[in-house]
């Protein structure tokens, strides 16, 4: 049985293959969730406070880490972009788009049903010279327990840290299990 990697080892393999770098630090559970449990829940097994409820007709607290494919479009470009997300247990996100871009950030438990993303991501030229930085924030809200919709907003900055113009997107989500 191999050992489990480290945080500061997972981003030392992961820097050196190209894919990922480091991240930001978030919460992941409610204040009420029991801590004991690794997801979150509380003493029923469900909901962060114990009652089973969570308002919107939905009784479990969903798992939110792991590996996610994601189908958003781009509005004000009709474009679609095809992600990877990988979401790791202490608030790590991490981005990559068929669109060559990686995004680092945070994700954050919202509610039982519903969790945000706020991440960065370098664009490059075709050169490869700094062209600007997207500041993305995303929310997320399951509709299984293993797919989401999801509703974007990115903000497009200069080298200089201008404001260029603001996208948005919308779509869905689905954990990848294999």
């Amino acid at each position: 049985m191999t050992k489990p990697l480290d945080r500061r080892s997972m981003l030392r393999v992961s820097a050196l293959t190209g894919l990922v770098g480091a991240a930001g630090v978030g919460t992941v559970a409610p204040a009420l969730a029991d801590p004991r449990r690794p997801d979150g829940a509380g003493p029923d097994g469900n909901s962060p406070d114990g009652t089973g409820r969570d308002g919107t007709g939905t009784n479990r607290l969903r798992r939110i880490p792991g590996l996610w494919e994601a189908t958003l479009v781009i509005q004000e470009q009709q474009r679609r972009e095809l992600a990877l997300w990988n979401l790791s247990e202490d608030g790590m996100f991490l981005h990559t788009g068929d669109n060559g871009g990686t995004g680092f950030g945070r994700w954050e438990r919202s509610g039982l049903s519903t969790f945000t993303v706020t991440f960065r991501e370098f664009v490059l030229t075709a050169e490869g010279a700094l062209e600007g930085q997207l500041r993305i924030r995303e929310t997320c809200t399951f509709t299984g327990a293993d797919t989401i919709e999801v509703s974007s907003v990115a903000r497009f900055f200069t080298p200089e840290g201008s404001l260029l113009g603001t996208f948005h997107a919308t779509g869905t989500g689905s954990r990848v299990n294999d």
